[in-house]
């Protein structure tokens, strides 16, 4: 315990230097990308500036600072379920990039890999090691069996469809998180596990619906999730209807407007703002007044990752000459 304490009271001392709203407000309205970028030396960017980098290159600064966050965090956590809250996902996706290459497109080097956009460099599985799991069957001591079991399963051709490549490691990475909410006493791990599961779902119900136009079953769903509950007969709702059913008794609110208007993925983009803007909301209450415990790291990782997000939805539309108002539209969770 003391050791967390120690880190976050680190934390708290560099939060100071978290993107205000303030400062979005001076990017969004500033008369150029250039003027917009310099907000940035306001931020932890401050240490890249020099004169020799210009604004086109604010995706390698912002990069570099997400990766110095994961290189801090790394050296101060020694607790196991806090790294795989932290991490697993970056490297579910990766999996996931490097399955649909191999599988789907026929990269047999996984050559996207090496793509700028290609690798998410936040997990703990390195290029060379997913490129090991998918193309040479090699093991590693920290791959979850439970991952490993589904990456064997696409290389036998046991799924239909990428699709479900796609949810079985999504259930997978939920074992994982549920095992571990088992596994701790600190309750806060246990109503992230509730969270995260519940959205896991919603996304992929969300998908599988939308994209897929498969059935949907929310008996089912509603029984796999204690915090939901009903007090009709759900038989009548399938589809699109089924799906806003579920949305609605989880608390998921939509711009309705803009989702009888939209498209599908203007839709599932409507779900996703929703969610993420819910899971940020428990997290800033959980870490409000806390003085330790594992929210306090997971919410800054969390808040930095979504800094970095903001300034690079902004920074894109300045260079190409969107207005403040169109700009502000990009970024309906502020």
């Amino acid at each position: 315990m003391s050791d967390m304490l120690f880190l976050s009271g680190q934390i708290r001392s560099l939060e100071k230097n978290l993107l205000t709203r303030a400062q979005i407000d001076r990017m969004i309205t500033a008369p150029t990308p250039e003027d917009a970028f310099g907000v940035l030396i306001e931020l932890q960017y401050a240490k890249y500036f020099d004169t020799s980098l210009q604004a086109k290159n604010f995706e390698l600064v912002l990069s570099q600072g997400l990766l110095e966050t994961k290189e801090f965090l790394d050296n101060e956590i020694n607790n196991e379920p806090l790294r795989h809250l932290l991490w697993l996902r970056f490297d579910i996706g990766n999996i996931k990039r490097a399955l649909k290459a191999f599988v789907v497109e026929n990269d047999t080097a996984l050559e996207c890999l090496d793509n700028t956009d290609g690798f998410v460099w936040l997990g703990e599985y390195s290029v060379g090691d997913v490129r090991g799991f998918i193309m040479d069957n090699s093991t590693h001591e920290q791959l979850f069996p439970e991952i490993a079991t589904v990456i064997q399963r696409a290389l036998n051709q046991d799924f239909d469809s990428f699709f479900e490549i796609d949810t079985a490691l999504d259930e997978a990475a939920l074992l994982i998180f549920s095992n571990i909410s088992k596994s701790s006493s600190d309750p806060f791990v246990q109503k992230i596990y509730n969270t995260i599961s519940l959205h896991y779902t919603l996304r992929s119900v969300a998908h599988s619906v939308l994209l897929y136009n498969q059935e949907l079953n929310i008996t089912e769903i509603i029984t796999k999730h204690s915090t939901l509950s009903i007090d009709t007969d759900t038989a009548s709702f399938v589809g699109v209807d089924g799906l806003k059913y579920l949305l609605d008794i989880a608390e998921v609110s939509l711009d309705m407007s803009a989702w009888n208007s939209g498209d599908v993925y203007v839709k599932l983009l409507l779900i996703e703002n929703v969610l993420e803007k819910k899971y940020m909301d428990l997290l800033h209450d959980c870490d409000s007044g806390a003085i330790g415990g594992l929210v306090v790291p997971l919410w800054y990782m969390e808040t930095r990752l979504r800094n970095a997000q903001t300034i690079k939805t902004i920074l894109l539309a300045k260079f190409q000459g969107m207005t403040p108002d169109n700009i502000y539209a990009l970024l309906p969770h502020l």
